[in-house]
C-alpha cells in the first residue's frame, strides 16, 4: 500500500530544483566512473576488474618492477611507471621490416628441403608465406617468445652465469619454456641439440640497452641497463605495491564526507515519497550503509592474505550495489515527485538521455577503448598480475626499451 508523497506536495520550483539536483549527482556518478577507469582500469576495460583491484587495495605479490613493466599492457604509457611491453611488440621493436624480410626467407628455405619432390605441395607452402599477415604473425610470436624468456629468467632467480654465458648457451629453456617461438638469433642448442637455452644477454641488449645507454641520449640514457648489475637491480621484489596509507586515508576521508552528503540528500528525497515503507527502509540508506562497507573494505584489504584479498575482491560488487542504490533512489525520487503530465516529460528526458549515452558509448567510449587496448597485443602469459609503481623514471614519452 503506497503512502501519501512529501515530494508530490512540493511547489513545482522546488521540484524542478530537486529534479535538478538528483541528475546532476547522478551525472556527476557517472564522471567519477569515467575517473576511475583512468586511474585504476587496465588499457581497454572500461572499469577495473577483481584483478585490478586486488593489486590496488591488497598488492599483487610485490612482483619486481621489470616483470611488472614486461607485463603491463602496451597501452600504457611507454615509461617506467607505465609499460615497456611494446619494446617487444611492432609498435617499438625496431627493425620489422629485416625481420620480416629473415623470417620470409628462412621460411621459404625449409619449405624448399620440405617439398623438394613435390612442387604443388612448395607452390601451395609459398603462397601461404607470401599471404599477407602470415609472416608478420610469425615475427611477432617470436618477438613476444623474447620477452617471456626473459620474464622466466628473472622470476628464476635472474641468475647472473644465465647472463654472462649468453654468447655460448644462456638461460636454458624447460618445459613449456621449450614450446617458445623465439627469434633464431636469440637462441643457442647444445651440441647434441636436446638443450636449448635463450640469449638473455643478446635480447636485452637489442630490446633495452639500445636506448637506456649512458651513450644515447635523452632521458632513457639516464637509467642505464647495459650491464648485468644495472638491469639486475630491477629486478628485485619490490615492497608492497598496494595504494599507500597515507592515500587510502584521503581518498577514505573525501568519500566518506563527500559521498554521505549526497547519498544522504538524495537517500532522503527517496524517503519523502509515497512508496511502501519497506522499500523506502529498503533503498533510501542502502547507497550510505554500502558505502561504508566498501570503504571498510579498501582498510581490511590490508590484512595478509587470504582475508585481504578476500576483502579487496568484494570492493567491486560492492561498488556496483551502490551505484544501483543511488540509481534507484534518482528514478524512483524523480518519478514519484510528478503526477501523469510530468511523468511525460521524465520520461521524454530519460529516453532522450539513453538515446545520447548510447551515442556516445558508440561513437566515443567503445573506438577509445579499443585503440587503447590496440589491436595486436598477445595476452598475458604467466598469470603474472600487474599493477605500476614508478620507480625508473617518471616520464619517457619517446624513447624505446
Amino acid at each position: 500500500m503506497l503512502n501519501e508523497s512529501k515530494l508530490k506536495a512540493l511547489p513545482l520550483p522546488a521540484k524542478i530544483v530537486l529534479t535538478t539536483f538528483l541528475l546532476s549527482v547522478g551525472v556527476g556518478f557517472s564522471s567519477a566512473l569515467v575517473n576511475l577507469h583512468f586511474q585504476s582500469a587496465d588499457a581497454g576495460q572500461p572499469l577495473p576488474g577483481p584483478n585490478e583491484t586486488v593489486a590496488e587495495f591488497h598488492g599483487s605479490g610485490h612482483p619486481s618492477q621489470m616483470i611488472k613493466l614486461l607485463t603491463a599492457h602496451e597501452g600504457k604509457a611507454f615509461n617506467g611507471s607505465g609499460s615497456m611491453k611494446s619494446a617487444f611488440t611492432k609498435r617499438r621493436a625496431g627493425g620489422m621490416a629485416k625481420a620480416l624480410k629473415n623470417k620470409k626467407a628462412e621460411l621459404l628455405e625449409k619449405a624448399e628441403q620440405n617439398f623438394t619432390n613435390d612442387p604443388k605441395g612448395f607452390a601451395a607452402e609459398k603462397a601461404k608465406i607470401n599471404s599477407d599477415g602470415y609472416v608478420e604473425k610469425l615475427v611477432l610470436e617470436d618477438l613476444d617468445g623474447e620477452r617471456l624468456a626473459l620474464l622466466a629468467w628473472i622470476q628464476n632467480g635472474y641468475k647472473k652465469e644465465f647472463y654472462d654465458n649468453s654468447e655460448q648457451q644462456g638461460f636454458p629453456l624447460n618445459g613449456d619454456l621449450l614450446k617458445l617461438a623465439i627469434t633464431p638469433r636469440f637462441v643457442n642448442k647444445s651440441e647434441d641439440g636436446k638443450q636449448i637455452f635463450a640469449n638473455i644477454h643478446g635480447i636485452i641488449e637489442t630490446r633495452c640497452v639500445r636506448c637506456h645507454d649512458e651513450g644515447v641520449g635523452g632521458i632513457a640514457s639516464s637509467f642505464p641497463l647495459n650491464s648485468y648489475e644495472t638491469f639486475a637491480a630491477y629486478c628485485e621484489e619490490e615492497k608492497s605495491d598496494a595504494k599507500s596509507l597515507d592515500k587510502l586515508a584521503l581518498s577514505s576521508h573525501v568519500h566518506l564526507l563527500g559521498f554521505a552528503t549526497l547519498y544522504g540528500l538524495t537517500g532522503l528525497c527517496l524517503a519523502f515519497s509515497g512508496y511502501p515503507t519497506w522499500l523506502r527502509g529498503l533503498i533510501a540508506p542502502g547507497a550510505l550503509i554500502f558505502q561504508v562497507i566498501e570503504i571498510s573494505c579498501w582498510w581490511l584489504a590490508r590484512l595478509e592474505a587470504p582475508a585481504g584479498s578476500f576483502f579487496a575482491s568484494a570492493i567491486p560488487p560492492l561498488g556496483g550495489i551502490v551505484a544501483m542504490c543511488l540509481l534507484a533512489q534518482i528514478v524512483l525520487s524523480i518519478w514519484d515527485m510528478y503526477e501523469s503530465n510530468g511523468r511525460k516529460m521524465i520520461v521524454t528526458i530519460f529516453v532522450l538521455a539513453f538515446i545520447i549515452i548510447s551515442i556516445i558509448g558508440i561513437k566515443v567510449i567503445i573506438p577509445f577503448l579499443k585503440e587503447e587496448k590496440g589491436k595486436t597485443i598477445p595476452p598475458q602469459s604467466g598469470g603474472i598480475k600487474s599493477t605500476m609503481t614508478p620507480r625508473i623514471t617518471p616520464a619517457e614519452p619517446s624513447h624505446t626499451f
